[in-house]
This record gives C-alpha cells, structure tokens and sequence, in this order.
C-alpha cells in the first residue's frame, strides 16, 4: 500500500468560515445586546459604523466577528435588515394585488376568446 508524502503545508484561512447567514449572525449579536442591556442609544451610533453596516449590507465586504462586536454597527445593520424585509414584503403584496386584479379585469371581459376560463 502506497502512502502519499505531503512535501508542503496548506495555508489556513485567516479566520474560520461560517455558513450562517448575516441575518442569523445579525439577530444573535442584537440577542446578547439585548441580553447585556448594552443599546447604544440612536444617536450614539457613529458615521464609521454606519458606512461599515451598509457596506456589509450592501454586500461589499463580511462582516467579521470584530465588526459584529460593535454595538453601534449591530443596531444599525439590524435596521436596515429589518427595513429592507419590510420593503420585500410590501412589494410582494402589491405584486399580488396587481395580478389578482388584472385577473378579475380579464374575467369580466365579453369576448370568449380573451376572457379566462
């Protein structure tokens, strides 16, 4: 039986990857401030954080665990979290809306061959 010798040494990654998403990375880091009543209030959160949370948000860099230690970019990438779930959901209602009507529309129509069955 053959062993194979291994002449080199594989570099590590510099830190360990994680297959959470930033949502659950996110909501863990709000639980323990939330846990250590440790909220900075909003006018506490400075423009350095703000710039990281967006970058990290808009998908521009990760977030590292260092990152995630700051209580101001926390709060504020929950936000925008947060918000952008609300604009998702409010865009899906209204697509379900303006398909759900344009469906009646078609319904009501007089000639067979437009109208749906």
């Amino acid at each position: 039986m053959y062993t194979p010798v291994i002449d080199f040494d594989v570099p590590l990654a510099d830190y360990s990857p994680t297959f959470e998403s930033l949502e659950a990375r996110v909501a863990a880091a709000m639980a323990a401030l939330v846990d250590t009543n440790n909220l900075p209030a909003p006018n506490e959160v400075d423009e350095k954080d703000k710039h990281k949370a967006r970058e990290v948000f808009l998908g521009n860099e990760l977030a590292s665990d260092q990152d995630l230690a700051s209580p101001g970019m926390v709060v504020y990438l929950q936000s925008l979290l947060s918000e952008y779930d609300t604009v998702v959901v409010k865009s899906a209602q209204q697509m379900r809306t303006y398909v759900t009507n344009n469906l009646l529309k078609e319904t009501a129509n007089p000639d067979p061959r437009i109208r749906m069955k």
